[in-house]
């Protein structure tokens, strides 16, 4: 008699989420009707599989029982599959944080990689540490839920994932899957800049007598529009120094600028020809951040 496959073993790939408490809310379920069994912790894969199938997506069907493989499509180009999604980082996106109420979307692949069986999903939910700020598509949740994913096709359904903080820093959740192949948790993760504007600038520049001017680079590292005020050097050698057209073509930083979130400009600084070394200064930088409204560039000239 031909032995069964446990179904513990027919989870091609599970993932533990990161930064969750693992507890399910009622509130987060997406199909109350569909409330299913509890977390599986595990981490093997089908029998008869091999990984990930060596960088195939899907993998080729592995087992006779269900099993599944989970692939996140909106990842970085380039990267290998996973399926940890990371709203910091998805393609054709602006790397890092986003401003509180905007949103990002990405999504889950989820192949039935079994040779027979199609593969039943019968709950969808998030739980977690913030799942306020993670949701699911009504549309896909239906299709998800409705209709089974065919065996040995290579077939998936697709789940469309939306963040949206609630508030600033790192937000994490938990997308869990109950499904005839067994339960696993995919882990959900975001972050939301600051709700201010927040300057950050190169800190310092040092120059030789012979150095061509350089580029300092400002840049908005909060949720909300940074207005620059005044530019001006300070200190005991301003003289040395010089505010010039930037390299490479860039614009030079100006008062009144606005620069968005992720937002940056750019100032050339040289040294003025006859300068005496060493000699030091501060090119001084205004701004609305209500936190640190002026930031110093240090300026050296060394012999």
């Amino acid at each position: 008699m031909k032995a069964s496959i446990p179904v513990s073993l027919a989870l091609l790939l599970t993932v533990v989420a990161c930064g969750g408490t693992g507890e399910q809310d009622s509130s987060s379920l997406v199909d109350n009707d569909h409330a299913g069994a509890s977390a599986a912790h595990g981490g093997g894969v089908a029998a008869g599989g091999g990984g990930v199938g060596a960088g195939q997506v899907p993998p080729a069907p592995s087992a006779d029982a269900a099993a599944w493989f989970i692939n996140n499509a909106s990842a970085v180009v380039g990267t290998a599959p996973t399926p940890d999604v990371d709203f910091g980082a998805l393609q054709n996106t602006v790397p890092g944080a986003i401003r509180i109420g905007d949103s990002r979307v990405a999504q889950v692949l989820v192949y039935n990689t079994s040779k027979k069986t199609p593969l039943t999903i019968s709950d969808i939910a998030i739980a977690g540490a913030n799942p306020g700020d993670f949701a699911i598509s009504a549309a896909s949740v239906s299709a998800a839920l409705q209709v089974p994913v065919a065996a040995n096709k290579g077939a998936a359904v697709a789940l469309q994932l939306t963040f949206v903080p609630t508030a600033e820093g790192a937000r994490t959740a938990t997308l869990r899957l109950v499904s005839n192949a067994g339960t696993t948790l995919v882990s959900l993760v975001g972050s939301a800049l600051a709700a201010r504007p927040i300057i950050a600038a190169t800190t310092a520049v040092d120059f030789l007598p012979t150095s061509a001017p350089a580029t300092a680079v400002i840049t908005n590292n909060g949720g909300e529009t940074l207005v620059l005020g005044s530019l001006v050097l300070a200190g005991s050698d301003t003289g040395s120094f010089e505010i010039t057209v930037a390299n490479q073509g860039f614009s030079n930083c100006f008062a009144g600028m606005a620069l968005g979130p992720h937002g940056s400009c750019f100032v050339g600084i040289g040294v003025v020809a006859g300068a005496p070394a060493p000699s030091n200064a501060l090119l001084v930088i205004q701004s609305n951040d209500p936190v640190q409204p002026e930031t110093d560039i240090q300026l050296r000239l060394a012999p």
